[in-house]
């Protein structure tokens, strides 16, 4: 039974970038020309996403199809060791999007889950009708498979991937290779289409002002596959698959207001019903996109890292330093107990090597501070952070500092996550946070949103960031 008023569901966040949407006027995709269409979504693709994560290795070049087609790809990596990889497809109706529109996406996937991510730039409807997405989604695995080792990329550990019809590819991808024995680890699936007419009741329940609406899917549709009696093909509905025994391991991405939220959820029933490993979150109050408006939206940030999660379990993997992590100390406490430690770790950097004052770094406010310390086996502090609280229910990071040789191998996340969970423990609402320009792109990824303008402290520009610590 459709809800009565869904946007009563929103996140205030999600709610307040649907309110500029619709005050933005700007003309709907539907009714634009495919080419306009795919203009438009290339220069706003970006507007909501989260900075750019360097990598030291980003190479575009071509793979062949079966028809003799350059087909276009980038492959990103985080070092240039052997690694597996992710075939990653972009979302866009068929019809719209480019490896350019998740540019910023591939980036944090390969950065978070230490793996290469190569995003294939599929031909798009209606100049290429169905099945011709398909296919050059299966040629890219395929060349992975067959060929990848060329370019450093493991075909022992290939997993596949995508968003909304880039997950539709990823699913028939998964079932093609189950079919030709091809191994692939892992199917990562942001809320995918799998059935063949959007007849489900989430399509009527966010059939208008939820970012992608029932006109988009029409006009998409109708571009990418006219006859509705193909559309019965199980490389375009996965859901009409004859069976789904055998497929890969799934990890599924929902958002709570799409109308493609009840395919997904469909499709990961089938999968479990025919024995087959699924993991699934729904990230609530959010709306198709989300995975794209990091800037404003902290379940964007989350569902990266929960994504990231899936691929290195598949992979069995760990991000870049932290194959011994279970092997670290993380210790919380008071100034009594770790604040010689810490202060330790603090001079180093920001005395030493930023050169801040001393009498800017120290104050008053450690002796009310809950502190972290991460120490290696033998016992010496490498990170370390306080969290503060600034108001009821409002945590303050800071101090957060890692010693240099030690940078590059997770040690302040694991220092972040253990303050954010102090903070959520003690019961705030949320954590803030003053970040330097250098480490922006480090904090979004985990889920900080950026507040107002930047500002000078202690002689260095920061922005402040927010990360709620309450799930919805």
């Amino acid at each position: 039974m459709p809800h009565r008023n869904p946007r009563t569901l929103l996140t205030p966040a999600m709610h307040g970038i649907l309110e500029r949407m619709a005050r933005a006027g700007q003309m709907p995709l539907h009714a634009l020309t495919p080419s306009q269409a795919r203009a438009a979504y290339e220069v706003n693709a970006g507007v909501l996403d989260l900075p750019p994560t360097k990598l030291e290795r980003v190479e575009s070049f071509t793979v062949p199809t079966r028809d003799g087609f350059d087909l276009p790809v980038r492959l990103y990596a985080p070092s240039s060791e052997p690694l597996p990889v992710l075939v990653y497809l972009h979302g866009g109706g068929f019809t719209i999007g480019s490896i350019a529109t998740h540019d910023v996406l591939c980036r944090h996937l390969s950065h978070l889950a230490h793996c290469a991510v190569l995003s294939v730039g599929y031909r798009l409807a209606p100049e290429h009708r169905f099945p011709t997405a398909f296919e050059d989604a299966w040629d890219a695995v395929h060349w992975v498979a067959t060929l990848g080792h060329e370019k450093g990329l493991e075909n022992s550990r290939i997993a596949v991937g995508g968003d909304s019809a880039g997950g539709t590819l990823a699913a028939a991808c998964a079932l093609q290779a189950r079919d030709l024995g091809v191994d692939l680890k892992l199917q990562l699936l942001f809320y995918p289409g799998t059935t063949a007419h959007a007849d489900t009741p989430s399509h009527k329940t966010f059939a208008h002002g939820f970012v992608l609406e029932a006109a988009h899917i029409d006009y998409f549709f109708d571009f990418y596959i006219p006859n509705r009696q193909d559309r019965e093909d199980w490389r375009f509905a996965p859901l009409l698959a004859h069976d789904a025994d055998g497929v890969a391991p799934a990890w599924f991405g929902l958002a709570e207001c799409d109308p493609l939220v009840d395919e997904g959820l469909a499709y990961a029933d089938k999968l479990r019903a025919a024995g087959v490993a699924v993991d699934l979150e729904i990230y609530r109050g959010v709306t198709h996109e989300f995975i794209k408006m990091g800037r404003a939206i902290p379940e964007a940030g989350r569902a990266h890292a929960d994504a990231a999660r899936a691929l290195r379990q598949a992979f069995e993997t760990h991000p870049v330093g932290q194959a011994t992590t279970e092997s670290l100390t993380v210790s919380v406490g008071d100034w009594a107990r770790l604040g010689e430690a810490a202060r330790a770790v603090r001079l180093a950097v920001f005395v030493q090597e930023q050169q801040i004052p001393l009498a800017l770094e120290q104050d008053q406010a450690d002796a009310r501070a809950v502190h972290v310390l991460v120490l290696n086996p033998q016992g010496k502090p490498m990170a370390t952070g306080r969290l503060l609280q600034v108001a009821p229910g409002v945590g303050q990071i800071g101090r957060l500092a890692v010693i240099r040789e030690h940078r590059g191998k997770g040690l302040g996340q694991l220092a972040l996550k253990a303050l954010v969970d102090a903070a959520a423990q003690r019961g705030d609402h949320e954590v803030r946070l003053h970040a330097q320009a250098s480490a922006k792109s480090f904090y979004a990824a985990l889920g900080f949103v950026p507040q107002g303008e930047p500002f000078v402290e202690a002689g260095i520009v920061h922005t402040e960031m927010l990360k709620s610590s309450s799930a919805r």
